[in-house]
């Protein structure tokens, strides 16, 4: 069948004035067109495009709740936009707990002597780690990911490898750039898990440019991804823009940054609206 625009709008209309109970978007065709921009375009969820016009100012007639939003879309009142563009396809995550296996390889320190501070996300300063692979065929490189507990600030690092020289030497260039006392003050712990990139805990914590500690350092436990959620849950969003088979190697410094920079300035819910650079207040690491 031959594509007509006429006959688009014609069923785009009568869908939003089928029976039942009349929708909010009715003719606002500016809104669904924004939406679907925001959507296909920037990547953003309809949760992030709803806080962001809450907080920013909402220039159109149409104002819905996120739920709304995400009916509509399920409902194909938004042109273009299907569940398969919705993070995660638009299906809410179920957190899977495992026992937890009190067995800990290793010599490091284990999450459980961590600070409570760190536990309780009321202090800024306590990271999650961890390395995203390309997946099976790509290359060797990988990406260092590091979320900040408090205000979720990421920090993203292209590797050469996941091996625990490259971690190490990331961390120091990091130190470096931001000097000693600065990286103490914003980097007091890093969780990670028990994967052999992280096995040399005592240099990640041994300062590059000084005689001391520069950060501390705990150990998940096996099989336990909760315990370092908030890292998981910014590797899901990088996959937005590098899915599982994606050559890393071919990413560029532009990229990554600019990756990184998309997931500071995303409204996050349990942030009231606000982005981790909003929240922290502080400018994003390079």
């Amino acid at each position: 069948h031959s594509y007509s625009a006429d006959v688009a709008q014609k069923d785009y209309d009568q869908k939003g004035t089928a029976k039942g109970r009349n929708i909010k978007l009715g003719m606002d065709y500016s809104f669904a067109d924004y939406v679907s921009e925001q959507i296909l375009i920037h990547k953003q969820s309809p949760d992030a495009i709803i806080m962001r016009l809450e907080n920013e100012g909402n220039p159109f007639a149409t104002v819905v709740s996120t739920r709304t939003l995400y009916n509509y879309i399920e409902h194909g009142y938004i042109p273009g936009v299907e569940r398969c563009h919705l993070p995660r396809g638009g299906r809410r995550t179920k957190r899977r707990y495992r026992p937890v296996r009190r067995a800990f390889k290793g010599d490091g320190k284990d999450i459980e002597e961590r600070p409570h501070a760190a536990n309780t996300r009321q202090e800024a300063g306590h990271w999650e780690m961890d390395c995203m692979l390309s997946g099976k065929g790509a290359g060797r490189s990988c990406l260092l990911v590091l979320s900040e507990r408090k205000h979720r600030e990421v920090i993203i690092k292209k590797l050469r490898s996941p091996r625990a020289e490259s971690v190490v030497k990331a961390l120091d260039r990091l130190e470096r750039k931001l000097g000693a006392k600065s990286f103490r003050e914003r980097f007091k712990t890093i969780t990670m898990d028990n994967g052999p990139e992280f096995s040399d805990w005592r240099s990640l914590e041994r300062s590059c440019v000084a005689q001391r500690i520069r950060t501390s350092t705990y150990y998940c436990h096996p099989y336990s991804a909760w315990e370092r959620g908030s890292v998981e849950q910014v590797i899901g969003l990088i996959r937005r823009f590098v899915p599982k088979g994606s050559d890393i190697d071919k990413l560029t410094s532009k990229d990554i940054h600019g990756i990184q920079h998309w997931l500071n300035d995303l409204p996050r819910r349990i942030l009231k609206g606000k982005s981790a650079k909003n929240a922290s207040g502080r400018p994003e690491a390079a």
